[in-house]
């Protein structure tokens, strides 16, 4: 992927405000105005400004949503989606999920497995999930498992 391939930031702004067509927002961007005088004060932002109010309008939307809250890390993950290995790293972690930074661009609802080694446990841990959130440092993840002792390995991590 090219640099000129590589979203904006004004891109990702774009996409969320999309993205936040739902019950609590539709009022407020269905008004055309509000729609547009948002527009015109994020195009007047600096690059920092955008990704400062990009960042905290992610946590905002996601904050109350997750029934665990998520402990920082940094545990090295391999992981693949659509049949492709990558290596990275999980930021943070909860029962429910992590976050894993990452520069590749993966799509929202696609099926990722995962392993990666937890202090005090012998086996690595394998997982499977679905990516439910991008931004441009990386990715959501929401884990899928109904294997109540991985649950609580899980928990032990966070």
């Amino acid at each position: 992927m090219t640099d000129s391939e590589q979203p904006t930031d004004m891109d990702y702004l774009t996409d969320l405000m999309d993205k936040m067509y739902d019950v609590q927002w539709l009022p407020f961007l269905k008004d055309v105005s509000n729609r547009t005088r948002l527009t015109e004060v994020i195009e007047e932002m600096s690059d920092s400004q955008r990704q400062a109010f990009l960042n905290m309008v992610e946590e905002w939307k996601y904050t109350g949503r997750r029934k665990h809250r998520r402990k920082p890390c940094l545990m090295e993950v391999d992981y693949a989606v659509d049949d492709l290995a990558f290596k990275d790293f999980i930021k943070d972690i909860s029962p429910d999920g992590a976050f894993i930074e990452t520069h590749g661009r993966f799509s929202i609802g696609r099926d990722i497995t995962m392993a990666f080694s937890a202090p005090s446990h012998d086996k690595p841990v394998k997982i499977s999930g679905k990516i439910v959130r991008r931004v441009p440092n990386g990715m959501g993840i929401v884990f899928k498992t109904s294997d109540q002792n991985l649950k609580t390995t899980i928990k032990s991590l966070s």
